[in-house]
């Protein structure tokens, strides 16, 4: 038997078959590490997507909070990045629930009321108390001011109104 002979043949399919083998394999390997690399690419960026949609919540959340009457504008939605603070609300509870939710406000500390001066009045304030106006009338708690507010309070000569203050978002 001549072993030079089948050493070459073996050689030869060993070559012919081994070395295409080797390249798949190493072809796969290469591939499943750069699927691997893609997977965590990807993972970093749904985490950088998650941490912007966290972010655009807590924003919109600081907004919510940071208008006085929040619990009460239900029915109509503000657009929180507008920052417009002409618009007028509807009232959405009854007088009961929104006299014992500023209440509440008020007792956790979430608001603070501030006997304000008539002359220290602004349109866009709001009442963190019950005020008689006149005999049978009365300005209720929440109640956002305007120039007529302010006169009705003028008339009834009141010489400190109770006003919101939210200590979180005003200096």
């Amino acid at each position: 038997m001549d072993f030079t002979w089948l050493f070459d043949r073996l050689l030869f399919f060993t070559a012919l078959l081994g070395l295409p083998t080797l390249a798949v394999v190493l072809y796969f390997v290469l591939l499943s590490h750069h699927a691997a690399r893609l997977q965590e690419r990807y993972e970093g960026l749904h985490a950088a997507r998650e941490r912007w949609r966290k972010k655009q919540e807590l924003k919109q959340e600081y907004y919510r909070l940071a208008d006085p009457l929040f619990h009460f504008r239900v029915a109509e939605k503000r657009p929180q990045d507008s920052g417009d603070t002409t618009r007028t609300y509807t009232r959405t509870v009854d007088r009961k629930t929104r006299h014992t939710r500023i209440a509440q406000a008020v007792a956790t500390g979430r608001f603070v009321l501030n006997a304000t001066p008539l002359s220290e009045l602004k349109p866009g304030m709001v009442l963190g108390a019950e005020v008689p106006v006149r005999e049978g009338s009365r300005l209720d708690p929440g109640t956002t001011l305007t120039d007529e507010t302010i006169q009705q309070l003028k008339q009834a000569a009141v010489a400190k109104v109770p006003i919101l203050f939210n200590p979180i978002t005003q200096t």
